[in-house]
């Protein structure tokens, strides 16, 4: 049975996979921290503020699905599953 997900709750969580991608992303083009000389200032500074982001994000998408859940009558992970195919990634679980 396919759940009645609101446009905004599935445009949420794209956003949030968007702003993990470009944490992702950051940390490949920096490296590891904690090789050589490590980050300069300016990158881990993009690094955290690309985290914070995403974590924000997140968290507001994780508080909708619980909404979502109670709102629809179904499991909190029911919810999420449905969010992740209709977000177009299925296969990641969140952070």
């Amino acid at each position: 049975m396919a759940l009645d997900l609101s446009p905004d709750l599935i445009a949420a969580r794209q956003h949030a996979d968007s702003l993990r991608a470009r944490v992702e992303e950051l940390s490949q083009r920096h490296g590891r921290s904690t090789e050589g000389e490590g980050w300069s200032a300016e990158q881990h500074a993009a690094w955290q503020a690309a985290w914070l982001k995403w974590r924000q994000a997140v968290g507001a998408v994780q508080d909708a699905i619980t909404e979502a859940a109670a709102t629809l009558g179904e499991p909190r992970w029911a919810v999420e599953t449905a969010l992740r195919a209709a977000a177009g990634r299925p296969e990641e679980p969140d952070a």
